[in-house]
């Protein structure tokens, strides 16, 4: 979930990695990973092996589908291992007062959200409200921008006001696109949550375990170069309760 042109040598890496693991526990495994159909089609592919996705999409539309697996943790600060959170943010003349409370979220100006079904970049914002994202944020308000980076330079550029960027998508733009984030006005951080799962199919349940090690020992192996460009510092088990928070009547 968060590949780009220069993270993606390093994923590629740590999936070598994790297949070699799997081999050697007699789980067959693809020699790369699927990057030719939409998300959606991988994750509800009954024949996955391992994914990530984000915890509102599993929690709301996947959970019949795929088993939590794991949690990578990136080290987000003030937050536990596996767990993360978002960044709020806004043009450089925003005041911060525009996320300490719910009646300053009501007001008509144009919030960049990555998509609908995203807890870092839209559904956070109910910890604002204590209400569902579609009462705290208006359809009217929203600008869908269809990723984290694009609502960053959606804000950077004047044509949003406000977002919220996932916490590592945020720290890798630091890194890669400095010049951007230098244009936006950090607002304040959500609270922490689980961060974004490692999934597997409900038939490979049998197979958690060995993912689990596979996934842990791969870790272990990587570079110091590649452990630093993904931000990945070991790994979490994740379970559906953990997510439960995320669940949406509708």
């Amino acid at each position: 979930m968060y590949e780009r042109p220069e993270t993606r040598p390093a994923i590629e890496r740590l999936w070598k990695l994790i297949a070699l693991q799997l081999e050697a526990r007699n789980v067959p495994a693809p020699e790369s990973l699927s990057r030719d159909r939409s998300l959606f089609d991988i994750w509800n592919d009954e024949c996955l092996l391992l994914g990530q996705t984000c915890g509102w999409p599993y929690a709301n539309l996947l959970s019949d589908k795929v088993i939590p697996v794991a949690r990578f943790d990136y080290g987000v600060a003030g937050c536990k291992p596996g767990d993360y959170c978002s960044i709020y943010i806004g043009t450089v003349d925003t005041n911060a007062d525009v996320v300490k409370g719910d009646n300053n979220l009501s007001q008509a100006f144009p919030v960049a959200i990555n998509s609908a079904d995203s807890q870092s970049g839209l559904h956070v914002f109910s910890q604002l409200s204590g209400r569902a994202a579609q009462d705290t944020i208006p359809d009217e308000n929203r600008i869908v921008s269809g990723s984290h980076l694009n609502s960053l330079k959606m804000v950077a550029e004047g044509q949003a006001r406000l977002a919220a960027i996932d916490a590592v998508t945020f720290e890798l733009a630091r890194r890669f696109d400095s010049t951007i984030v230098s244009k936006v006005r950090i607002l304040g951080t959500s609270r922490p949550t689980p961060g974004l799962p490692l999934v597997t199919a409900r038939k490979n349940n049998a197979l958690v375990p060995a993912l689990r090690e596979a996934i842990s020992l791969a870790i272990q192996a990587m570079s110091e170069e590649d452990s630093k460009t993904l931000m990945i510092h070991g790994l979490v088990a994740a379970s559906p309760d953990d997510y439960s928070g995320f669940r949406q009547s509708f």
